[in-house]
């Protein structure tokens, strides 16, 4: 929508409306084979009725529109996902176990028959994770074909979903770390059987991102171009996966920076047309930050050996910083109208970086702490491709 000669504005919103459900199912056997009976669901579980709205503007500081402002802003809320319910359903079976039995032949001693969905439990009232999004952004004109960003982007999310223990009854100790610091942590009071681990907002649980991205562009002339960006940015917050967060020992010295958390990303591109052989030669670069992790040691507890956190992730733990260069060349060697044949050589890893993905130990007093879990980077490789285009 257009205001005068310089302003231009963008409104949106957008409606959802998620139901879960668990269903009736078809029993099988042993042997995945249906049986011809039919196992009940638990139903209507809980419904999701959320108003989303965007809202974007542009607008010409100067009349030639050289320079111009943009900024935006607007919320979005994650789906349903099975995952958070799909372990309730009546027909997940009970796992049992049993020793064998010479005197039968068979394993018909009956150890223990444990049913997985026990200990397990749905807030119905489950609200739906969101998170607002805000930005904002000047561009200028250097000179023709060349421009230059700066944009400033800021993210918040709350309602994540987690899962918290609500049979469990926990007390507090003071751990000694063989280093001779001390540590709290929450020893479980009562039996394993008492613990109920609910699927629910997590409190406390949240994700905050501000960064700074800056960009130089070269669009296409006299046979080239070329971009480069920067992005300077920290990513912040609590956040739990899978079955963490069932034990309040996970939660400790949990907030800090999150897995993604990179706060320094180069990114490069540019390519070439050499006259008279049409030869294109590309490249890319990307050099960025290594993920933080956080410095752990394992506590002997009632509930187990479990991997506390003796430190936030604060980055002064960070796996390596990555370096990856790209180059390619390639010519087209036929064409006719829209049919052509094009060979190219990709160089991937060109300076052949050796980082890690991931480390082997997060335990402080481990010999392999912070070293690598064997995740590397793929090796310096050489891609020949021929493409055909009818």
């Amino acid at each position: 929508m257009m205001i005068g000669d310089r302003l231009t504005l963008s409104l949106g919103a957008r409606f959802d409306r998620m139901h879960a459900k668990s269903p009736d199912g078809r029993a099988i056997d042993d042997r995945a084979e249906y049986t011809g009976a039919m196992i009940a669901g638990l139903g209507d579980l809980f419904t999701w009725t959320t108003f989303a709205p965007r809202l974007g503007f542009n607008v010409k500081l100067s009349k030639s529109g050289k320079i111009t402002v943009r900024g935006n802003y607007g919320r979005a809320y994650r789906a349903i996902s099975t995952g958070d319910f799909v372990g309730l359903h009546p027909g997940v079976s009970a796992s049992t176990l049993a020793r064998y039995d010479p005197t039968t032949g068979r394993y018909s001693t009956i150890i223990s028959v444990t049913d997985p969905r026990s200990n397990i439990a749905l807030d119905r009232d489950l609200q739906a994770p969101f998170t607002d999004q805000f930005s904002i952004g000047f561009d200028r004109e250097l000179m023709a074909n060349l421009g230059v960003d700066v944009t400033y982007v800021h993210k918040y999310g709350e309602n994540q979903v987690g899962q918290t223990d609500v049979g469990g009854v926990y007390g507090t100790q003071v751990a000694t770390l063989p280093d001779g610091r001390t540590l709290t942590v929450f020893p479980r009071l009562n039996s394993a059987s008492a613990q109920r681990f609910l699927t629910t907002n997590g409190p406390g649980l949240f994700n905050k991102y501000d960064g700074l991205v800056i960009g130089l562009n070269k669009r296409p002339s006299n046979r080239w171009l070329a971009s480069a960006w920067y992005t300077y940015s920290r990513s912040h917050g609590l956040i739990t996966t899978g079955t963490a967060g069932r034990d309040p020992n996970d939660l400790t010295n949990a907030t800090g920076r999150l897995s993604t958390d990179r706060p320094h990303i180069f990114s490069g591109s540019g390519s070439y047309e050499v006259p008279v052989i049409d030869l294109r030669v590309s490249a890319s670069l990307m050099a960025l930050s290594g993920t933080p992790f956080a410095p752990q040691a394992l506590i002997s507890l009632p509930q187990g050996r479990r991997a506390v956190n003796i430190a936030p992730p604060d980055g002064t733990f960070r796996i390596p910083a990555q370096k990856l260069l790209f180059v390619r060349v390639s010519k087209v060697l036929f064409r006719d109208g829209d049919r052509r044949l094009e060979v190219s050589a990709e160089l991937a890893n060109a300076l052949q970086d050796e980082g890690y993905q991931g480390v082997a130990s997060q335990d402080f007093f481990a010999t392999n702490f912070g070293q690598s879990a064997g995740n590397y980077i793929q090796p310096r490789r050489l891609i020949l491709l021929a493409k055909t285009y009818f």
